[in-house]
């Protein structure tokens, strides 16, 4: 008796399974890298490269002297 219950469980188990998989439709989009991805963005990042180019090379040199400076001690 409970052989065929848990038989019976099983199989409809399986069956309402996969209906519900033959109806869920999922889509993952990631919006972040499609905005990242546009050309706007690419131009206004490559704007912003070379705004920040300055500090980006004073921070270089400083990191320079410090291992020059770490070297020594």
């Amino acid at each position: 008796m409970i052989k065929k219950f848990v038989q019976l469980a099983i199989v409809s188990t399986a069956l309402v399974a996969g209906a519900a998989q033959a109806e869920m439709k999922i889509v993952v989009l990631d919006s972040v890298r499609a905005i990242l991805e546009s050309d706007e963005a690419k131009l206004l990042a490559e704007a912003a490269n070379k705004e920040m180019e300055t500090e980006q090379n004073e921070l270089r040199s400083l990191a320079d002297k410090m291992q020059g400076l770490n070297g020594k001690l």
